[in-house]
């Protein structure tokens, strides 16, 4: 398990739009790699994201200002 990838996912970390040549296994990249190709299907299940930031106490700031 990447303990980056949640952070991607959610949105707290932006995801770069350019992939890497190379990635490092359990690195940043490895995360943005991930959450670039898998975003999409995550989003397609109701609820995930917010499943995933429960899980790991991930707390985003809302459109609205507040987290």
């Amino acid at each position: 398990m990447n303990f980056h990838v949640p952070k991607y996912l959610t949105g707290k970390m932006v995801i770069p739009r350019i992939s890497p040549d190379s990635v490092t296994m359990g690195g940043e990249d490895e995360a943005f790699c991930y959450a670039a190709a898998n975003i999409s299907a995550w989003k397609k299940v109701s609820g995930a994201l917010d499943w995933l930031k429960v899980q790991t106490g991930i707390k985003t700031i809302s459109k609205g200002g507040k987290a």
